[in-house]
């Protein structure tokens, strides 16, 4: 077996989940430095509680039978401490937590499998929050490397009062006006409890991997800006969930590994948006994301250099559509879920299923939806997948309020494949599956379907054969 397939043949749990209130905002919560660590490097894991005592769990997810975790570590019972307020920059809107004090410093044991971890806080008062961090294997040759979009998380992460989208003004009202043009990881996650958008966008991508026996190990889009050329061991690049804001390293690397045959799958929608930059945080390397959109022309580098800017790719003064390296690119936002609609192009694909060209799969097609753009920049034979019609919120699809979402697929001159779901919610056809059944802001879906597990499954082989990667 591989690691991935042996690890899920250990005991799972169910003592992972959302089992106890979660209660005021400050009961307790934290977060982990560095959020992405190799087996046998230490993370140190910064927690706040009103109560005077706490203990955490660490939990890796999987199938595991079902149960979805398994347990790796439980600490003793720590004194708890109030940390104090973040620290917030009062032009950028930065919040920074990197004033608290008295982490845990935990070292990666070797046995580790590389995946994606969750710490679960549960304090004296019965209140329980938690946090994310992934595991790495830097010398993995796996097949697939997995690759999480924290720099998405952090880019919708409210908590502080500031995200790259709205900010608190001096009557307490978020507005865009007053959001943060620099967001960081040294602060807890704000949604579903701590986990960020990990429960809504990657954890079904994650537990059908696992499932399947993929030979997988994982990975962040930060470890592409820092470390990308360890993708060059893989076969395939994989980027899970919702990948909107990407740096230009993060850019080149992706499009190196692909020219040197290494194959790229983006399972999620509206990839590849944002440019950002990152810079160093006191807790890390690539720890704070810098992105000025709209307002670029604020961000004091534009002043020395236009390059510098941190908006849309596609827009001026970069002029980089993302199709360029996709093969599609974000279309819209669409008023409620559509099916996807099964296109020519996915014959090659359906062995083994019940699904034909012209399939309807409910639900699949949801919120970002990506579509092919006739601007010059598309690849040469780009092959569609699906063909679905959606209803567009108003402004994203004129003239009229329907549109087409588009799943593509290309070969590049090295032989490598990009794949592109082009909808967020693909992984919603794989598992049906919550992490938290009693959070009301997590969309409750139950559109797994066996043939399009099949289907995923065939495209990933079609990604992963030999022509399209080597090592």
């Amino acid at each position: 077996m591989n690691p991935v397939a042996a690890e899920n043949t250990c005991p799972g749990t169910e003592g992972w989940r959302f089992d106890h209130k979660l209660g005021p905002s400050d009961a307790i919560e934290g977060f982990a430095a560095p959020i992405s660590a190799n087996a046998g490097e230490t993370i140190s894991i910064f927690t706040s509680t009103t109560s005077s005592a706490y203990a955490f769990q660490i939990f890796r997810l999987g199938w595991y039978g079902g149960h979805g975790a398994r347990l790796l570590y439980q600490s003793p019972l720590i004194s708890g401490i109030k940390q104090p307020p973040p620290v917030i920059d009062p032009v950028t809107h930065l919040v920074s937590c990197a004033n608290w004090r008295l982490p845990v410093h935990l070292v990666i044991p070797p046995t580790w499998v590389s995946g994606l971890y969750i710490v679960k806080f549960i304090s004296s008062a019965g209140y329980i929050r938690y946090t994310p961090f992934i595991v790495r294997s830097d010398s993995s040759r796996s097949d697939i490397l997995g690759q999480v979009p924290i720099l998405t998380y952090q880019a919708y992460n409210l908590w502080g009062g500031y995200d790259l989208y709205t900010g608190l003004d001096s009557q307490g009202h978020l507005t865009h006006a007053n959001r943060a043009y620099v967001v960081g990881m040294d602060r807890p996650f704000s949604k579903h409890g701590g986990l960020g958008d990990l429960p809504q966008w990657d954890f079904d991508m994650v537990r059908w991997m696992e499932r399947s026996g993929q030979d997988v190990s994982y990975s962040t889009d930060t470890d592409l800006e820092l470390r990308g050329s360890l993708a060059e061991q893989h076969r395939l690049l994989l980027i899970i969930g919702h990948a909107e804001y990407w740096s230009t390293g993060m850019r080149q690397q992706a499009v190196a590994v692909r020219d040197h045959g290494v194959s790229l799958a983006f399972f999620g929608g509206n990839d590849m948006y944002w440019r950002v930059r990152l810079q160093s945080s006191p807790l890390g390397p690539a720890r704070e994301i810098i992105c000025y959109k709209e307002d670029f022309e604020r961000d004091p580098l534009v002043a020395e250099n236009p390059s510098n800017a941190t908006n849309g790719w596609r827009a001026q003064p970069l002029d980089l559509p993302e199709n360029a390296v996709m093969g599609a690119m974000f279309g819209g936002i669409v008023t409620t879920s559509a099916p996807l609609v099964l296109a020519q192009g996915a014959k090659r694909f359906l062995s083994n299923t019940h699904l034909k060209t012209g399939s309807m799969l409910p639900g699949l097609v949801g919120n970002e939806f990506d579509r092919i753009f006739p601007n010059g920049d598309t690849p040469l034979a780009l092959t569609v997948i699906a063909a679905s019609p959606v209803h567009c919120k108003p402004g994203y699809c004129p003239p009229a309020s329907m549109g087409i979402a588009n799943a593509t697929v290309y070969t590049a001159s090295s032989g490598a494949r990009v794949f592109d779901a082009g909808t967020l919610q693909w992984s919603w056809g794989l598992d049906n599956d919550r992490m938290d059944p009693s959070d009301r802001a997590l969309p409750e879906h139950h559109y797994a379907d066996a043939g399009f597990s099949i289907l995923t499954a065939n495209i990933i082989a079609y990604l992963l054969e030999p022509t399209a990667g080597r090592r």
